[in-house]
């Protein structure tokens, strides 16, 4: 191939070990969406039972009391199985804006992911750590903050609009293309 990637065949699929930076942004923008539609359904449809309207509110401080544990807990259960098990389990390393896009989450070698590697990148990388950017990551903040009565969703916002911007710097820059949670999970993204 005259573009310097290496072709790899693994199971009756082949597989460039590059996807381009525009790909993963329309694939992230994609999933961002989606995903946060995904993690609001069972909010939103609390939200309107509990309150007989039909505004659409995935804020947690302005639920009854009563409904906001059980609103957000469902919410992140719904991501979990969006950003988890859909990819695990459903598409093995796609989630619906990968699979949209022809690439897919692997292991280093190339290899499908695990449950290690999906956790550590989705979850710690992601919602935790880069997550200022995704509903899931902001739902997690809420949470925390109505548990503790301090305000960590500010804080955490902004922390986490910095490791973002520097994941994407990443992404960008360096020459293998990984993001933090890349990094984190010691995974890579391929085009399939």
């Amino acid at each position: 191939m005259k573009s310097g990637k290496r072709l790899i065949k693994t199971s009756e699929v082949k597989v460039l070990s590059d996807v381009p930076s525009w790909k993963r942004f329309v694939a992230y923008m994609l999933d961002w969406y989606l995903g946060s539609i995904f993690t609001s359904l069972p909010m939103v449809m609390i939200y309107m039972k509990v309150t007989n309207t039909d505004n659409l509110n995935v804020n947690l401080f302005q639920y009854p009391k009563q409904y906001a544990m059980l609103a957000g807990g469902l919410g992140l259960l719904f991501a979990l199985f969006y950003y988890m098990i859909v990819p695990l389990c459903i598409w093995k390393g796609q989630t619906l804006g990968k699979r949209w896009c022809h690439f897919k989450i692997a292991k280093r070698d190339g290899d499908d992911v695990c449950l290690k590697e999906l956790f550590l990148r989705q979850i710690i990388g992601i919602f935790l750590i880069e997550g200022a950017l995704i509903f899931p990551s902001d739902l997690f903040h809420q949470i925390l903050s109505l548990v503790s009565n301090i305000n960590f969703v500010t804080p955490l916002t902004y922390i986490g609009i910095v490791v973002s911007v520097l994941s994407a710097i990443f992404v960008i820059f360096r020459k293998d293309h990984k993001a933090i949670h890349d990094l984190i999970s010691n995974t890579k993204v391929m085009s399939v």
